[in-house]
């Protein structure tokens, strides 16, 4: 399809795992400027795959290569709280079995 995408891959042995949280997480967030779209989640033998739309460099990466200063790092800290709370906001108009799936998101 032409479409650059990267992909998680991990062991399907814990319930719920590390790796369905995290597509909670992209699930509960879609649409939101900076994130990342899941192409695709689901299992494939004893492993869970999550695909993504590929955005070359991440976060952790110019941590690790020390190419994110601590002024930078502020700024997209900021960046992301601000985009929790206009998300958290936005989810007062949604049902109670909503903001219970939701909500098992920060557990």
């Amino acid at each position: 399809m032409g479409v650059e995408i990267a992909l998680k891959i991990g062991q399907a042995e814990h319930s719920p795992s590390k790796l369905n949280h995290e597509y909670n997480v992209y699930t509960a967030l879609a649409g939101s400027p900076g994130i990342t779209e899941v192409c695709w989640y689901g299992k494939e033998g004893i492993y869970e795959v999550i695909a993504l739309e590929y955005l070359e460099t991440s976060l952790d990466d110019l941590i690790c290569k020390h190419q994110l200063g601590i002024r930078k790092m502020f700024l997209y800290a900021s960046q992301m709280v601000h985009l929790f709370m206009q998300k958290r906001i936005s989810l007062i108009t949604l049902s109670t079995a909503q903001l219970s799936v939701i909500e098992s998101l920060h557990t």
